[in-house]
């Protein structure tokens, strides 16, 4: 036997090697063995494969990247390492790179589950659901028991507006396994969506009795509650997210939302404050603390975190109603008209803008106009609108408007 195929064989057996301290979790002698075996014949194939699968353990992806594509130059019809250099590459927000291993991976090997589950998931995170749906579809027919597979297929219906076919998957996944509680999460989400909020609830309290440490399941089912003004319950909700993660800056959020329709305008403010400091590029939160600082008269305060606000969504027509409302009050009744004119434009079918811009008319001493926004606005629902039009009612005693509620 030569010198070069003995050395061929010990690289073999070093590879064997890193395979099995790779598969028994001991990933310092998973990358020894194969880099040794590498040493001793660079072309060993199944040395780079087994290191990058290492590497991509210890979230070394980049390495991972080099070391699949060391195996595909000396292998190119190595279906699998296009298909995990497809994920990394996915997982590196590298979604075209993905895109062309998973291709190059279905033409080597057109039952490559992986790689059109996986391509789909990139296809996904590109905007092409269309193009997402034929992929997962495909691995649906090659697997038609993976739950995974009828879930991701659920969301991407969902973000095409498909709700009935999102439903269809989310459910069929429970079929194949009921415990599975991504697909209850799911559900969730589009049960919420749909403002199917108590069948939200129990969809969300499933996820969370199958995986209790799951945060995003108790923020959601806070949401629901919320959105049936059980405000309590919400908070219970958001609170515990926060203590699985206090870096969760949409708990904090959610918890702010709650607290000030409780009117604990101290609590909300500081839950806002703790969502701007996990997430300073936070609009939202940057606004509803504006909100706070109006209701409770602090006008300056609100008007810095507006202009936060605005910096960060120039065109946000919530913070615009806001600002209207807080230089409303100052008397800056011009400036007011402005930036609720802007809301407007930018979103014509909010009803609360125009309730503001009626009230901005109204302190302006433009009855008329005040009494046609107003009465746009109330007619849609908003409180506010139809209390101010009852206020003129009672101030012109049926006259030139004459609104009355029946008896």
């Amino acid at each position: 036997m030569t010198q070069h195929n003995g050395k061929t064989r010990d690289a073999a057996h070093l590879a064997e090697e890193g395979r099995d301290s790779f598969l028994a979790g001991d990933y310092t002698k998973s990358i020894e063995y194969s880099t040794k075996a590498i040493e001793l014949d660079p072309a060993c194939v199944p040395a780079y494969y087994n290191r990058a699968m290492t590497y991509e353990k210890l979230a070394r992806f980049d390495d991972a990247v080099n070391d699949y594509g060391r195996a595909v130059e000396l292998d190119p019809n190595n279906a699998l390492a296009y298909s995990n250099r497809g994920l990394l590459h996915h997982t590196l927000g590298r979604y075209k790179d993905a895109i062309a291993d998973f291709t190059k991976a279905i033409e080597l090997d057109p039952n490559c589950i992986p790689a059109y589950y996986n391509r789909g998931n990139s296809r996904s995170a590109l905007g092409r659901q269309e193009a997402a749906v034929v992929d997962y579809t495909k691995a649906i027919e090659i697997s038609p028991d993976d739950a995974n597979f009828y879930c991701n297929r659920g969301v991407t219906y969902e973000m095409l507006g498909r709700y009935d076919d999102a439903r269809a998957d989310y459910d069929r996944a429970l079929e194949i396994d009921p415990r599975h509680a991504l697909a209850y999460y799911n559900r969730g989400v589009l049960n919420g969506r749909l403002a199917r909020h108590e069948e939200a609830v129990r969809d969300y309290g499933k996820a969370i009795e199958l995986k209790p440490d799951y945060a995003l399941a108790y923020i959601n089912r806070g949401v629901s509650h919320e959105r049936l003004d059980r405000l309590n319950d919400a908070i219970r909700d958001h609170t515990r997210a926060i203590e699985l993660d206090p870096k969760l800056a949409l708990a904090y959020y959610n918890r702010g939302v709650c607290r000030e329709k409780l009117a604990h305008y101290d609590d909300a403010i500081r839950d806002y404050t703790s969502a701007i400091e996990r997430d300073a590029k936070y609009a939202k939160a940057h606004n509803n603390r504006a909100c706070v600082y109006y209701q409770t008269g602090d006008y300056q305060k609100a008007l810095q975190d507006v202009a936060v606000t605005l910096m960060l969504a120039p065109d946000y027509p919530e913070a615009l109603d806001t600002r209207a409302n807080v230089y409303r009050k100052m008397g800056r009744y011009d400036e007011a008209l402005a930036d609720i004119e802007r809301a407007i434009e930018v979103d014509p079918e909010n009803p609360i803008s125009y309730c503001t811009r009626g009230l901005i008319q109204r302190g302006r001493g433009q009855e008329d106009k005040a009494i046609m926004d107003l009465t746009f606005a109330c007619e849609r629902g908003v409180k506010e609108a139809c209390d101010a039009l009852e206020e003129i009612a009672g101030v012109e005693e049926g006259g030139k408007w004459g609104y009355k509620k029946d008896p």
